[in-house]
């Protein structure tokens, strides 16, 4: 049993880790955020998995089924549940909860960006190494991300006595500063706002300038014609 005390959130996500088993080198699927939102912490530039947000009614297998036709689209590919295995609960920040699945698929698999998604690009493949290697407090990757490999190579330990993981807030190494949320939301550009904080500079801010740079240079409408 997941003990989930204090974990009641008032937005919940479930995020999808797609791995291929038989290509563990290959790492796991990836998109950078196109919006910056407070309300479900991300900055845009940032490296994610697969995110996507529970409606009002949803189940979250469903929210699951959705985010496979939505965020993204696995051709060839039908959604069943007994393929997803919970992984970890990641508080993202006060209120924010993401619940996480590992989805193992074929290493044939092709993958778009799906039919309603106007808010990622660059989809792609990254290694776990590249994401556990990353500067500690990295805001090139998005809070959550971090963890979840963790947990999904604790389960590949163990998979028949693997127990999902609870990770607080406090536990996660990534964070994003409200003051950043603050300026950007005052509309100071990202640029600025991490200069203002002195965060410009540093390891952990210099992956997010250069994605966020080139991910402004791709507009909504270029994901349409490439589908």
């Amino acid at each position: 049993m997941i003990r989930t005390e204090g974990l009641e959130g008032r937005v919940a996500g479930v995020g999808a880790l797609i791995v291929v088993p038989e290509d563990p080198g290959r790492g796991f699927l990836t998109l950078r955020e196109l919006t910056s939102k407070r309300s479900t912490h991300k900055v845009a530039g940032m490296l994610t998995l697969p995110m996507e947000t529970v409606k009002p009614g949803e189940e979250y297998a469903q929210t699951f089924e959705r985010l496979t036709r939505e965020e993204i689209q696995i051709k060839n590919f039908r959604y069943d549940p007994r393929a997803v295995t919970r992984l970890c609960l990641c508080e993202l920040r006060s209120g924010v909860i993401l619940h996480a699945s590992v989805l193992e698929v074929s290493p044939d698999v092709d993958v778009i960006i799906g039919s309603e998604s106007q808010e990622v690009a660059d989809l792609g493949w990254t290694r776990f190494e590249d994401v556990l290697n990353a500067p500690v407090g990295d805001l090139g990757i998005r809070p959550g991300t971090r963890k979840v490999i963790q947990a999904h190579l604790s389960y590949k330990i163990n998979p028949a006595g693997y127990t999902p993981q609870v990770y607080r807030y406090g536990d996660l190494q990534d964070y994003i500063p409200d003051k950043l949320f603050d300026m950007i939301e005052s509309g100071i550009s990202l640029e600025e706002a991490l200069f203002r904080l002195k965060l410009a500079s540093t390891p952990a801010a210099r992956s997010l300038l250069l994605a966020h740079s080139q991910s402004l240079q791709v507009h909504p409408l270029d994901h349409a014609e490439a589908k």
